[in-house]
């Protein structure tokens, strides 16, 4: 997504103007030793405690709880831009959009906290892990 013409193709693609907008969300993201951001965020959680679907925010400081309900690693929060629907509560990711794109799920304070209260509420993505104990990078909220 680099210019106006861009945002023109997600929105012809998404359906009528009116029902979009443009702003940034929010997801919790491990940091790897390196100092790099990978694309490991914080998920929802199955009762099995498997990895369902990506929280997403429009307020960072609603990650907080996502952060004090999931196992500590070093983490940011990665802010993007998005198209959000703010009806249908799903927000498309700007950077990596195209046709195929599934929406994420906009989730709010309350229904975080509803998710806390499971047995297993939050998870990492599968894929590389950096240290577990005592993380030297702590997310801004």
């Amino acid at each position: 997504m680099n210019d106006l013409n861009d945002v023109k193709v997600v929105y012809e693609t998404l359906g009528d103007y009116k029902d979009w907008q443009l702003d940034m969300a929010y997801i919790l993201e491990v940091v790897h030793e390196n100092r790099q951001q990978l694309c490991i965020s914080a998920m929802t959680a199955s009762e099995e405690g498997e990895p369902e679907e990506t929280v997403c925010v429009l307020k960072k400081h609603h990650l907080k709880k996502v952060w004090d309900c999931i196992a500590k690693r070093d983490a940011t929060v990665r802010d993007f831009p998005a198209a959000i629907n703010i009806e249908k509560r799903v927000a498309y990711d700007l950077r990596s959009f195209n046709l195929n794109s599934k929406p994420m799920r906009i989730f709010t304070e309350e229904k975080i906290e509803a998710i806390c209260l499971k047995r297993f509420p939050f998870v990492w993505m599968p894929g590389l892990i950096c240290s577990l104990q005592n993380p030297r990078i702590e997310p801004i909220f």
